[in-house]
This record gives structure tokens, sequence and C-alpha cells, in this order.
């Protein structure tokens, strides 16, 4: 959750988040951007519980979507925020595990996804943190929904 305008889940950083908007362009490395989102949606396409009907264009289109907030968050943060090697986690720092989410719904999404990942906390595939943005389909941009502590 934010509060006084930091994220509370990351003291030692000096950046603000709440008023930040970004969008796709302001990612500095478009190029792996790319090559990322294309990866992962085609694992995911690749697995027919997760395609969901979809096309594999839609599953890269949808995937690209959350690429660019965890994108974003590695390039604002300065290199804290990283990559995690562990699979089906996104971002690590601080010791701490990052899911990070982007809905174009971020507030119908909340709810459920805060007692899916809570129900994590025993499983392998926990995470500490999750960073969930509020996508606009229309404009391309994203702002930072909540932080919260899982």
């Amino acid at each position: 959750m934010v509060e006084d305008n930091r994220i509370n889940s990351f003291p030692e950083l000096d950046f603000r988040l709440e008023n930040v908007i970004f969008t796709k362009n302001n990612i500095i490395n478009q190029e792996l951007l790319e090559i990322k989102a294309e990866e992962e949606g085609t694992r995911i396409f690749n697995n027919p519980k997760r395609r969901k009907g979809r096309t594999l264009k839609k599953v890269i289109e949808d995937t690209m979507v959350g690429k660019v907030a965890e994108f974003f968050l590695v390039e604002f943060s300065g290199g804290f925020l990283r990559g995690c090697p562990k699979q089906y986690h996104d971002l690590q720092g601080g010791g701490k595990i990052v899911e990070v989410k982007a809905y174009s719904n971020a507030s119908e999404q909340e709810e459920n996804l805060v007692k899916k990942l809570g129900g994590r906390s025993k499983r392998w595939y926990h995470s500490d943190i999750l960073y969930l943005f509020d996508y606009n389909r229309k404009t391309g941009e994203y702002k930072l929904y909540k932080n919260i502590d899982l």
C-alpha cells in the first residue's frame, strides 16, 4: 500500500510512484522488452489452460501489458529491482520477491489477486509484494494503483 507517497515495502528506495504516469515508450530497452514479452507469451500460449482461447498474437499483446510495468519498475528503481531468475516470479530486490500485475480494471482485480497471491504464502511460488498498475488501453498509460505486502 502507498503511504506518504512512498512505497513502504522498500523504504531504502527514495523514489515516488504515486503520481507517475508512464507508457511503453518510456522503456529504455525496447528490444529486450519485445523479446521477453514474446518468450513469455509463447510459453503461456503453449499451455492450453493458460491460453484461454486467445490467439498467440493476443497472448503476446496481453503479456506485453505486464512486461511494460515490470521493465518500468526495474528502470525506475535504478536497478534495485531486477528480473527474478526463479521460474514464475517477476522481480526481486532487497531480498523480496515481487509480483507485477497491470490491468485496465485494477480496482476490480485487487480482491481476487490478494486472495490468490496471499494463498500462496506456503508454496514455492510465493511473492512478498504485489505491484498493481492501472493500465489505460486507450492511451497506453500506466499508473500505480497500489503496492501490497502479501
